[in-house]
């Protein structure tokens, strides 16, 4: 089958307290509530009186607490948990096969996900120097239940699919940095460079099912990668009212797909991408946006043991707006 009808209704209330403890302690705390019902009807092509319906209804409380200390002025120090959930998409839950637009892939949806439950926990410190300039260094980790992960099993035409993983975690840390260059010559004072650098190590677990038989038990998260770089380089000059941004992004390997019944999983490869953002003001209300994303149209490589599974290019884009605020 090929067709399906979806519906969601979400009801949420949230309640939050905002609390300075001490002089240079402060609390933030709220707890949201969420109702979700969402129905997915498939139609049975072989019985077209005869809908396949999947149900999806789960109450879920999400609270998060987040402490800020500062010892000294413009230095801050944050500590954080909150629970948040991740629910499947529409096409991930109907048991209907569509062919992906990037590879030509046969993709069918699992009936039987769940929603991913998630405990987050952050610490970062960040210190603000003037000038703009800033220095911060974060750490987190994260627990997830039920972890949504896509698969792929040795059909005759290879077919994607979707998957609960029993357990993950996700744990790393970032370093960020960002310096306006008047330091080096005045020439230079509307210059600024900005600097992220990102560490992951993740581990996910999915256990064999009536669906799905994994090759391998445990592997990094599907979509994380280890490495991540980005960096910056910003001209802003409100005399003239224009900004001018030149963004590099490294990301290395990570997996794509997880591999059944003795198939490997497919690995898509480190990639750097080059964009630009070119913003002018014209006046009190009027701006000009022009947007240029992958301007080196980096190639995406995706291996399955030995051999490509998929090589494609997604093409530079540009974007042209104009919006007028008031």
């Amino acid at each position: 089958t090929d067709a399906y009808k979806a519906k969601e209704k979400l009801k949420a209330f949230y309640g939050m307290i905002d609390v300075t403890l001490f002089d240079k302690l402060q609390l933030v705390g709220g707890v949201r509530r969420e109702r979700d019902k969402t129905d997915v009807i498939t139609k049975n092509p072989f019985t077209p009186e005869q809908s396949i319906v999947t149900k999806l209804h789960k109450n879920t409380w999400e609270p998060s607490i987040n402490l800020k200390y500062s010892p000294i002025q413009d230095m801050n120090l944050r500590l954080g948990f909150s629970r948040t959930v991740s629910r499947p998409e529409f096409h991930e839950l109907a048991p209907f096969e569509f062919t992906d637009v990037i590879g030509g892939s046969a993709v069918k949806g699992n009936p039987e996900l769940r929603i991913a439950l998630i405990k987050n926990y952050d610490f970062r410190w960040e210190w603000f120097l003037g000038n703009e300039d800033m220095v911060a260094f974060s750490a987190f980790y994260k627990d997830i239940t039920d972890a949504i992960e896509p698969t792929i099993q040795p059909t005759t035409q290879l077919r994607e699919s979707f998957t609960n993983a029993k357990d993950a975690w996700l744990k790393g840390f970032e370093v960020e940095l960002r310096k306006n260059l008047g330091f080096i010559t005045q020439h230079l004072r509307h210059f600024a460079v900005t600097a992220n650098y990102i560490y992951a190590d993740s581990e996910t677990e999915v256990e064999p099912s009536a669906g799905f038989v994994p090759t391998t038990s445990k592997r990094p998260l599907v979509g994380q990668p280890e490495n991540t770089v980005n960096v910056s380089l910003e001209y802003h000059n409100p005399d003239l009212g224009f900004t001018g941004r030149f963004m590099y992004r490294y990301t290395d390997d990570r997996v794509n797909l997880i591999g059944g019944l003795g198939l490997p999983d497919v690995i898509e490869k480190e990639n750097d991408t080059f964009d630009i953002v070119l913003i002018q003001k014209l006046g009190k209300h009027w701006e000009v946006k022009l947007t240029g994303q992958n301007l080196n149209n980096e190639p995406y490589t995706l291996l399955q043991g030995n051999g490509i599974y998929h090589y494609y290019k997604t093409g530079r884009t540009f974007k042209l707006g104009v919006s007028w605020t008031w």
